[in-house]
């Protein structure tokens, strides 16, 4: 059941986002559920921003053990990192620490398998956020689909990084686009975007000219090496990149949640963020 009440020791600490988005926004905040799989350092600045803005339910949930590269940037482990233990289960009472109107959740999941229970347990999940797709594609595929087929859908946000650079797929299922007229639209599914066949536009006849071939070939060898050196970066979170683009994920992820129940939702109709060291852009897939 709903509760729109905030209480005066709320109203306290949460004085000055009210201030800039008001009553019903921080409501809907307070009667919020969101679980985030895959606890890294992108995660961990995702879970302090929505925690300390006052989101009402939080579920952890990874499906692997932590390695020692994980304190680089996961803030989150505050006592000695046990290797063998579950990570969800070794983060929450911190989390739980960072206020305390929060009733957070952890889910050790043994495999991806039970992303239904993750769904369902112990209350309905408004919202998913995934942040291992890099490391774990085929997690992320089953994720997907789980929430996809899920009834009803759910919402979900897909987000990883390799070192400096960094992506995230909204698919939020359905909203309503504010611009000019109030139109309905569909966010297409994530599978959509990771399934896309090479076409070789370049004309045959010009391969054959030599200057031209060379110059070709050495475009590919720096291509070939630049794929290299982010494939070595799967999995590096620096803790600025994260401390940024997690930040804009966590106040995407309040938007969506603040607005009005009519369907009213994001901003622009991006579902693709990009983010790198030097620009940060929002586009819609232009297949939809």
């Amino acid at each position: 059941m709903p509760n729109d009440q905030i209480s005066a020791e709320e109203k306290e600490i949460y004085d000055r986002q009210i201030r800039i988005w008001g009553h019903s926004v921080q409501s809907r905040l307070k009667n919020a559920h969101v679980a985030v799989v895959g606890i890294n350092g992108l995660s961990a600045e995702i879970v302090k921003d929505l925690v300390l803005s006052g989101i009402g339910e939080l579920t952890l949930a990874d499906f692997c053990k932590p390695s020692h590269r994980e304190l680089d940037s996961n803030f989150l482990f505050q006592n000695e990192l046990s290797t063998s233990a579950p990570i969800a289960s070794q983060v929450a009472d911190y989390v739980r620490s960072l206020n305390p109107f929060v009733r957070v959740h952890h889910r050790d999941m043994e495999d991806i398998d039970n992303m239904n229970t993750v769904l369902t347990t112990p209350s309905p999940v408004q919202l998913v956020v995934f942040c291992r797709p890099l490391e774990f594609p085929q997690a992320f595929r089953r994720i997907l689909q789980e929430c996809a087929e899920h009834e009803p859908a759910v919402p979900l946000i897909t987000a990883g990084l390799a070192g400096l650079r960094g992506f995230a797929i909204l698919d939020l299922i359905q909203y309503k686009l504010a611009t000019d007229e109030t139109a309905a639209v569909s966010y297409p599914c994530s599978q959509s975007v990771l399934d896309i066949k090479e076409v070789d536009t370049k004309p045959r006849a010009h391969l054959k000219v030599p200057i031209l071939q060379s110059a070709i070939d050495i475009l590919n060898e720096k291509a070939d090496l630049h794929d290299n050196v982010l494939a070595g970066q799967v999995g590096l979170h620096s803790a600025p990149s994260c401390s940024i683009f997690g930040s804009m994920l966590a106040q995407t992820i309040i938007q969506y949640i603040g607005e009005d129940t009519n369907g009213s939702k994001p901003a622009n109709g991006a579902n693709i963020l990009l983010f790198n060291e030097d620009v940060v852009s929002a586009e819609r897939h232009p297949k939809y």
